[in-house]
């Protein structure tokens, strides 16, 4: 029986700190070791791995979720579903059949259970779809992204962790990368429960900091070891010493400092920037010799 692999979730606060970046960049690194690893986008509102790693990933699977469809022959217009539903997603008047309002529907059957006579059934909503690809020799991307428009980002963050689970458990990786989404909401919270380990990747900017320390704080309340990446450390005007500081009165190691590139910045605008990065090259080395380590 094969060990469970090394689970490393790179988070970042608030958007743009470079934690997609990072991420793929420490796979891509470690891949290149011989090491078999899976890198799962959990970012489903704006998944950016496949472009920074240069590749185009097939659809693998749709995401559905719940949707009623209502019987009109069959309902009684009780308003039992109006009743249980928490969203607000359906209406009616007395003695009529209820209208969806299908946006605020969340999926969650409450009005299938409650209907006393079947007059609701079974139906299906596309959200979004999840893709897959070999995006290097050892590293294989897994992706979960939702469809323009919707809302309902956590369930289809939900669905890509359980497919990650599944393709865990299939193959014998020695370390799966989850690249979170931006913020400490739902999306974050889902990317740090798969995680041994956290990696927060900031910039040293007062916004920056101030959603490090939520990440920092939340990590701590769900009992997992955090280490820091300081991005743009030497960004014009910003303020390295006051993150390293706050890391240090947590406790928290400041594991490496990617200096501000403007070259990256500019490459970022193609496909393959990684590959093309000499600074980000250098740094994700550091990076995959502290987590070597831990695997």
């Amino acid at each position: 029986m094969s060990r469970a692999p090394y689970i490393l979730t790179v988070c970042g606060g608030k958007g743009g700190t470079g934690k997609s970046t990072v991420a793929a960049a420490l796979s891509l690194t470690l891949s290149q070791r011989g090491h078999s690893i899976l890198l799962v986008d959990l970012d489903v509102d704006g998944p950016s791995t496949a472009n920074l790693l240069g590749v185009s990933p097939e659809t693998y699977k749709e995401i559905f979720t719940f949707k009623p469809i209502i019987v009109k022959e069959k309902c009684l217009g009780c308003g039992k579903c109006v009743e249980v539903c928490q969203e607000h997603a359906l209406i009616h008047k007395k003695g009529s059949p209820p209208i969806l309002l299908e946006d605020l529907c969340s999926g969650c059957t409450a009005c299938l259970l409650a209907c006393p006579n079947s007059a609701i059934e079974q139906g299906a909503k596309s959200l979004g779809r999840i893709l897959r690809c070999k995006a290097a020799e050892n590293l294989t991307l897994l992706i979960g992204e939702l469809k323009p428009g919707e809302a309902r980002s956590p369930v289809a963050a939900l669905h890509t962790r359980e497919e990650a689970r599944r393709l865990i458990a299939a193959n014998g990786f020695d370390m799966v990368v989850v690249d979170s989404a931006p913020g400490v909401g739902n999306l974050t919270a889902q990317a740090l429960l798969m995680g041994n380990e956290i990696l927060a990747v900031t910039e040293p900017t007062p916004l920056g900091l101030h959603d490090l320390l939520l990440i920092l704080g939340l990590a701590e309340f769900m009992g997992k070891p955090a280490y820091v990446v300081l991005n743009k450390s030497t960004i014009p005007h910003g303020d390295p010493v006051s993150v390293k500081k706050a890391c240090g009165q947590r406790g928290v190691e400041v594991i490496a400092e990617i200096p501000f590139d403007l070259e990256f910045l500019k490459l970022q605008s193609v496909r393959d920037a990684l590959r093309k990065s000499r600074s980000l090259r250098e740094a994700a080395s550091l990076l995959a010799d502290f987590f070597e380590a831990r695997m």
